[in-house]
């Protein structure tokens, strides 16, 4: 946080750090922390939170004024895994291996003609691609059914997150799934640009 000289920066321990909901943190700058006074508080954001002192707090002068009501121990706990599985391999050999299988989900995409709000720069985008097509939310919930984990936004199509632990073949596979799911749920050109699809794929260059 130094190094980019943030001021406030928050977010949480699920999705991409594998640590399930419940485990959220803030950060602000030390400098900064008496300026802050936090609209939404509980018990362990006092100065003295064992004291049960009558109102009007008085807010601690560390970090702990950002608290609430308990701490969720087991959302701690159980986020604690996914943080060290992620330090030990590494967020950016992650980031590789995600933008190597975004940029195919990308390119699959494409050749399907469908439209593709995510940016294709790597350096652009996040970890995910969206794809959007006639009849896309139907096909969403057929994958769903399938146990091919994606998800639907209106504006977006389906968003497909691969992690670390996401294999090339499953991409493959991904799609020969997206390609018979969609002839029977989306409209009767489908099926043609599916069969296209994989046209194109056996004539391209294989990425790496």
């Amino acid at each position: 946080m130094r190094a980019l000289d943030l001021d406030v920066v928050t977010g949480g321990s699920h999705k991409w750090l594998c640590g399930g909901p419940g485990c959220g943190w803030i950060y602000i700058r030390p400098e900064l922390l008496e300026h802050f006074h936090p609209a939404v508080t509980g018990w362990m954001a006092h100065a003295r939170p064992f004291g049960f002192e009558p109102a009007p707090i008085e807010h601690a002068p560390s970090m702990y004024r950002f608290g609430n009501g308990t701490p969720t121990i087991p959302g701690y706990v159980v986020a604690r895994a996914g943080h060290d599985l992620i330090r030990e391999i590494g967020v950016e050999r992650v980031r590789e291996h995600n933008v190597r299988l975004t940029t195919l989900l990308a390119q699959g995409a494409l050749e399907r003609e469908f439209r593709v709000p995510t940016p294709l720069e790597p350096e652009r985008r996040t970890g995910w691609i969206g794809m959007d097509f006639e009849g896309a939310d139907k096909v969403c919930e057929a994958l769903v059914a399938e146990r091919v984990f994606v998800d639907y936004r209106p504006g977006c199509g389906i968003r497909v997150s691969p992690h670390f632990y996401t294999t090339q073949d499953e991409i493959a596979r991904f799609f020969d799934a997206l390609d018979r799911l969609r002839a029977l749920h989306a409209p009767k050109n489908a099926a043609k640009l599916a069969v296209d699809a994989r046209v194109g794929r056996k004539n391209r260059t294989r990425v790496h």
